[in-house]
């Protein structure tokens, strides 16, 4: 039985060994997540004020 006395860093480790097991089964995610890391190495990304600001209608709140 699991204890429920987990620390944050066992439950992230554990997490962490989900997540890259599930992109190493998944080819379409594995793909996914390679590219956008060369994106980034290549400077091709938004912040995160960037993209509120781009899908934020101003017209909403007037």
């Amino acid at each position: 039985m699991k204890k429920n006395s987990d620390s944050p860093e066992e439950l992230y480790q554990e997490h962490e060994k989900t997540i890259q097991e599930e992109v190493e089964e998944d080819e379409e995610l594995k793909q996914i997540i390679h590219e956008s890391r060369k994106d980034y190495r290549e400077g091709r990304y938004v912040t995160t004020s960037e993209f509120i600001e781009s899908v934020y209608n101003k017209d909403f709140f007037k």
